[in-house]
């Protein structure tokens, strides 16, 4: 058992490896076995086609980035924006230490494959961020349901293109780069309170 858990693992991490290199559209199980330092055959015993593996690479990521949020307390000082600030910086930061996998969590959200992955996959944890901001915060409670889902849809996917900006190196990774990030992330945010 932990034998197959631990190739499962090297084959994941060859997979994120291999993307980074060669990039996803070039992808084949032979350059995922050579950066798994196995048999293009041994991973089909784990893994029943590419696009699986595709698809369990990326809710490896999404389950990483959904314990960020999970982990995230809420301080009884922090004013609505610092709450906000704090997990953008924790997202970005996630994403800054793990840059192989920014880079195929962003490479795999820009497949037609993304869109079947999404529909299935769980993302009760920003529901649950976001139900906490409400109960605290009365700039996120005044807000209508439809304002409050366009905050929150806003600030993921806001706070996802500054990680994947930084990540390529599009935006600088630097204490700057990272405040000037959440400070735009925040205007898109706090402009509705």
């Amino acid at each position: 058992m932990r034998e197959a858990k631990n190739s499962t693992s090297r084959i994941m991490l060859g997979t994120i490896k291999a993307t980074c290199k060669y990039g996803i559209e070039n992808l084949t199980t032979k350059l995922i076995a050579k950066e798994s330092e196995m048999t293009d055959g041994n991973i089909y015993n784990f893994f029943s086609s590419k696009n699986e593996l595709l698809k369990q690479c990326f809710l490896m990521i999404s389950n990483e980035i959904a314990k960020v949020f999970t982990d995230f307390n809420l301080s009884d000082d922090q004013s609505c924006e610092q709450a906000l600030a704090g997990m953008c910086q924790n997202v970005i930061g996630y994403f800054m230490k793990t840059p192989k996998k920014a880079l195929f969590f962003f490479a795999y959200r820009n497949t037609k494959a993304f869109n079947d992955c999404s529909k299935t996959r769980d993302v009760t944890w920003l529901d649950s961020f976001f139900d906490k901001l409400t109960e605290k915060y009365s700039e996120i409670s005044n807000m209508n349901s439809e304002e409050r889902n366009m905050a929150k849809e806003y600030a993921i996917n806001a706070t996802l293109m500054c990680a994947k900006l930084m990540a390529d190196g599009t935006l600088p990774k630097t204490p700057e780069g990272i405040e000037s990030s959440i400070a735009m992330v925040l205007k898109g945010i706090t402009g509705r309170f």
